[in-house]
């Protein structure tokens, strides 16, 4: 009797699934309706839509690197990320072309830093002063590609464009017992521009025109480095030295977001 009354519920609720999501507009015709194409929902085949994500950037690779002593890059800590994608189908197709625009954080952890050089000269005593960050504004375009599957949308991305970063300033001293805070190295915060790239993926769910998603994208730029070092010892004389190269970024994100269908069913 129990199995009875399981088998009995459970026909039930896929009755009454059925009928909302043909009210939605998405279920099977029925025999009053004239049967036609309809876009999958949340797909790229349904219409335009805007996307704005807010994230945590994991640093991965050299960018996350805390070893050394030279600012040759590293020493990003994990920071915040926000994401904001238009796109638009081609041809009604599951193909699509994408607008991104992303901006990344990611602090400087000068306390490793200072404690790492610290370790190579044990006769002063270092103090960090000023913590900065990496911050990368991006605009990339790309192709999309989305598997509709009911009310989800698995969508993955490729895109390249510009990335404007600014690189952070450093600045921390050092004393001895005799003459106290006598040492101090500074370096100028610097911008630069350059090639980025950005591959992820997103699962996105649709109710009505709205859209709820979460996704991981991994962005990859290197940007050029050309800063100067102040430092000024025990006797008030000061050295201006030119440093120079590039510094590899690289964030993984996990994003969540909320956006909306522009145009469709």
């Amino acid at each position: 009797m129990k199995s009875i009354k399981l088998i009995i519920i459970a026909c039930l609720l896929v009755e009454l699934f059925y009928k909302a999501d043909a009210q939605d507009g998405y279920g099977m015709p029925t025999q009053n309706s004239p049967q036609q194409f309809e876009p999958e929902p949340n797909s790229l085949g349904a219409g335009e839509y805007l996307e704005i994500g807010f994230g945590y950037a994991i640093p991965t690779g050299v960018f996350s690197n805390t070893v050394g002593a030279g600012y040759t890059g590293g020493y990003a800590m994990p920071g915040k990320t926000i994401n904001l994608s238009l796109g638009t189908p081609i041809a009604h197709s599951r193909i699509g072309i994408i607008l991104m625009y992303g901006y990344y954080n990611n602090v400087f952890d000068l306390n490793t830093y200072v404690y790492n050089i610290q370790k190579s000269d044990q006769s002063k005593s270092y103090n960090p002063l000023l913590q900065d960050s990496y911050t990368e504004n991006l605009i990339m375009v790309g192709l999309i590609r989305t598997w509709p599957v009911q009310r989800f949308s698995f969508d993955m991305h490729i895109t390249a464009g510009v990335a404007f970063c600014s690189l952070p300033e450093i600045l921390y001293d050092a004393e001895t017992s005799a003459l106290g805070y006598a040492y101090q190295w500074y370096y100028y915060p610097t911008t630069s521009r350059a090639f980025a790239y950005d591959i992820g993926g997103n699962v996105q769910y649709r109710v009505h025109h709205t859209l709820i998603m979460v996704g991981v994208n991994f962005i990859h730029t290197k940007p050029v480095l050309n800063t100067t070092l102040d430092y000024s010892n025990p006797v008030g004389a000061v050295r201006i030295s030119q440093i120079s190269g590039s510094i590899p970024i690289s964030d993984i994100s996990i994003n969540l977001g909320i956006g909306y269908q522009l145009t469709g069913k």
